[in-house]
């Protein structure tokens, strides 16, 4: 049975790094793009960059050759699976070049604007996987702060505009595009559907949306999940309609108190949610499509 990269990797820290490591000032882990680091992998990820890798972060002012000595002494195999050197992905990394290649930024967001301009894949990458030590914590500071989620307001503007998007598709355009036997429109409405529905989702729970690949097998909602999927798997077009109301229903719920409204049209929603939004907020692209 092949084993769980994250794990593979974190016995690779145990028993070969950290007893080379010693005092080093650095933080480590396995964080960043790849389906091991979200706990995604499977026989199919073997095909190319797979395998035990750590990740050592290091501050800026911070000597970095002692730690790619550490790495350059680790043995070539692991648990019988090569161990795995991808430059930029993993191995010894400054900590704020790291965050940069993300966010844009070599701190913490502070502005909505600021916020908004990072797509959130790239928060959800950032913040995905294990530290496995932080030796002066500089490093899992930051990742926290991301960890920590949008500030309200940025939230719930993102929040609107995925319900928002998700109405228009879902419940507008698709069941007309299926009464004009317009199939590949209603294909298209469909996809944004899920896609909208499920940023609606990730936001509800606190959670930064994943690119497409894995954005359904990480949906933090089982029940909106399994609507989702009978969706895609719906054959006729009452069945994809009514799949697409009871997803909505399903948002509409777990909106709880954010909305007073008990109208089934996501749109009212999201116009509910932007009233007490602040001004300058609503001018702000919520770029919930990347």
């Amino acid at each position: 049975m092949l084993p769980v990269g994250l794990g593979l990797s974190r016995r690779l820290f145990e028993r070969e790094v950290a007893p080379r490591l010693g005092g080093l000032p650095a933080a480590a882990g396995l964080v960043g793009e790849g389906s091991d680091c979200f706990g995604f992998d499977d026989e199919v990820s073997r095909d190319h960059d797979w395998g035990p890798a750590v990740c050592l972060w290091f501050r800026r002012g911070d000597p970095a050759a002692p730690l790619e000595a550490v790495l350059a002494d680790l043995p070539p195999v692991f648990e019988g699976y090569p161990v795995r050197a991808t430059p930029g992905r993993t191995g010894v990394l400054e900590a704020g070049a790291f965050y940069r290649r993300f966010t844009g930024l070599e701190r913490p967001p502070e502005t909505a604007a600021e916020w908004l301009a990072i797509p959130e894949h790239a928060l959800a990458a950032c913040t995905n996987g294990e530290v496995f030590a932080d030796r002066c914590g500089a490093f899992t500071a930051h990742r926290q702060r991301l960890l920590d989620h949008y500030p309200e307001p940025v939230r719930l503007h993102k929040l609107a505009a995925c319900l928002e998007a998700a109405a228009q598709a879902g419940q507008y355009n698709l069941p007309r595009a299926l009464r004009r036997g317009d199939v590949v429109a209603a294909a298209l409405a469909q996809a944004a559907f899920l896609r909208h529905a499920m940023g609606a989702a990730y936001l509800l729970a606190r959670r930064y949306r994943p690119f497409s690949k894995w954005m359904f097998r990480a949906l933090p909602d089982p029940a909106l999940a399994a609507e989702l999927e009978g969706l895609a798997r719906a054959g006729t077009p009452g069945e994809r309609v009514d799949r697409a109301e009871a997803a909505s229903a399903i948002l509409v719920q777990a909106l709880g108190g954010l909305t007073g409204s008990r109208d089934t049209f996501l749109l009212a929603h999201a116009r509910e949610l932007r009233q007490g939004l602040p001004g300058e907020l609503m001018s702000m692209n919520p770029n919930v499509d990347g």
